[in-house]
């Protein structure tokens, strides 16, 4: 009886008010046509804007479970053409012959983006899959547009990736189509571009030619799209071309990224490290 009261004398003035009110509203809307004409059109009026809103909370969710499916079907897909170009190249290979060396041995784990830098020298992003999950540190990591960058640490639920936009960051490249090599670096500046520094002035170089990854890494398939040339020869002087280069991936809004499994590569790399 106490509590009652309590809540009587605090909240006494508001349950007057309410009660006032919805006394107010059912004698307009029964003694007035024009009122109760009013009230009905606004109360519907209400109730269509929820009913739309809540069709579009629904239309959302929606979108988001369509969405992870996609995501799923891509990597399905990937794995099937990775499959279809083994086949291929077994195919091309003579009958009689003993070992075959597919140039495409990889899997694809697909993860999700939860957080990311660019406006920093060493800038990273981190997704949602670690050791429990495969990824080791070393893998490349890639997304629907292109080369995003390098697994550097892992932990069991999640791995820290070094895009191509982090000061130390140089992966192996080249000119699609072509057998011009280079190496993309980053100088620091725009987030949205990268460099080439080491092809040789004499070699002809165009606008707009896309940049892949090369034949030379265990850490991605080659033809992976990096981007294309917008500039080129920026300093005169210097005895190689200096390239700027458009990324194709928009690391201010990616959210989802494959990380590239090389079944290959701790082979490659023990006789490499073997040989230096």
């Amino acid at each position: 009886m106490d509590l009652f009261s309590k809540l009587i004398r605090r909240f006494g003035d508001l349950f007057l008010l309410i009660v006032i009110g919805i006394i107010s509203f059912v004698l307009i809307s029964k003694n007035s046509t024009y009122q109760h004409y009013v009230l009905f059109t606004n109360s519907s009026h209400v109730i269509g804007v929820l009913n739309q809103q809540t069709h579009n909370i629904g239309r959302y969710l929606s979108l988001k479970k369509d969405n992870a499916k996609l995501f799923e079907e891509n990597v399905r897909l990937l794995h099937e053409v990775n499959r279809l170009r083994n086949q291929l190249h077994y195919q091309e290979e003579q009958a009689d012959s003993t070992y075959i060396f597919a140039d495409m041995n990889f899997a694809f784990i697909p993860a999700k983006v939860i957080n990311t830098s660019i406006y920093k020298q060493h800038n990273y992003l981190t997704i949602n899959k670690g050791t429990r999950d495969s990824v080791e540190a070393g893998m490349g990591v890639i997304s629907r547009d292109g080369l995003v960058g390098i697994v550097k640490t892992t932990s069991e639920h999640f791995s820290l990736i070094v895009p191509l936009i982090h000061a130390r960051s140089q992966i192996s490249c080249k000119i699609k189509g072509t057998d011009i090599y280079g190496t993309v670096s980053w100088d620091g500046k725009d987030w949205r571009e990268t460099q080439i520094r080491d092809i040789i002035r004499h070699i002809p170089i165009h606008l707009k030619d896309t940049i892949v990854t090369s034949d030379y890494s265990y850490n991605f398939p080659k033809d992976i799209p990096i981007g294309i040339i917008t500039e080129k020869d920026l300093d005169k002087d210097d005895a190689y071309h200096i390239l700027s280069v458009k990324l194709f991936v928009d690391y201010k809004s990616i959210t989802e990224v494959y990380v590239i499994k090389n079944f290959n590569a701790q082979e490659q790399q023990m006789i490499e490290d073997e040989a230096i």
